[in-house]
């Protein structure tokens, strides 16, 4: 009976150890399984950040496109300003000339009249 007994527990303990090691492997087995999933979702976060790496730098390259873009068009409108600026003292400056040269002209009459006595003034209405 106790070699009955003996051999009993030696199965159950087989069975009982068979059972753990089947437990701890199929545990090592989870374990890797989630280790393998942790590294893809790691692998996955690293080309998310890098692909938002490579968006941002795009988009910081555009911005300064756009800057570089606005730069030039502000210095072609400011050159254009200064043109138009420029080129209105000239015409601001000619009619000034002309209006002193007809002032000058119309005082010349005006004082040739005043000096003369309006005799040739009248004269030429008469005349004329």
């Amino acid at each position: 009976m106790i070699t009955e007994l003996t051999y009993f527990l030696g199965g159950v303990l087989v069975s009982g150890l068979i059972g753990l090691v089947s437990w701890v492997s199929s545990n090592r087995k989870m374990i890797n399984e989630i280790k393998q999933e942790d590294d893809e979702l790691l692998e996955l976060i690293r080309t998310v950040q890098d692909e938002v790496k490579d968006i941002h730098d795009e988009i910081r390259q555009q911005i300064d496109g756009v800057y570089r873009s606005l730069d030039a068009e502000t210095k072609r409108t400011v050159d254009i300003i200064t043109s138009i600026s420029s080129e209105q003292n000239q015409m601001r400056e000619e009619m000034n000339r002309n209006l002193d040269s007809r002032l000058d002209k119309f005082e010349n009459r005006l004082t040739k009249i005043n000096s003369d006595g309006c005799e040739p003034v009248k004269t030429q209405q008469l005349n004329g």
